[in-house]
């Protein structure tokens, strides 16, 4: 049993790169596809602090959506890792800087450190890219 997962690890990072990327993709597609959420965190970025609220807004949105993208094919894995890592630090810095309680913290968190694997170590065997 042990020797099977052993020589199938490469499944288990597939799965958790497919779980995550679709968790960031369902996350931002409301900002995508109407105008007026993306308003509406341009108001929350604005209301943080956050210079250029609408262009912080699209940069965050889009950035996690490529990101995302880029991520799930396996491509460009670690720079598409990198984008995702800075937005989801800037994330979980809100949440902290808020005091918000751990439990809003999580996905920010769980986003985070999820990039920080494939940042480190790449997309895994199901890739487009040989070189993620």
């Amino acid at each position: 049993m042990m020797k099977a997962i052993l020589t199938n690890q490469h499944l288990g990072i597939f799965l958790f790169r497919v779980f995550l990327c679709l968790q960031i993709l369902h996350g931002v597609l409301d900002n995508i596809v109407s105008w007026n959420r993306m308003l509406e965190f341009r108001d929350f970025l604005q209301s943080e602090g956050f210079p250029f609220p609408l262009m912080s807004a699209l940069l965050s949105v889009y950035g996690q959506f490529f990101g995302a993208l880029f991520l799930l094919l396996g491509y460009k894995s670690r720079w598409a890792a990198a984008v995702l890592v800075l937005n989801f630090m800037l994330a979980a810095g809100v949440h902290l800087a808020n005091n918000d309680p751990l439990t809003a913290l999580f996905p920010a968190l769980n986003i985070l450190f999820g990039s920080v694997l494939f940042l480190f170590n790449g997309a895994g065997r199901f890739a487009l890219d040989a070189n993620n």
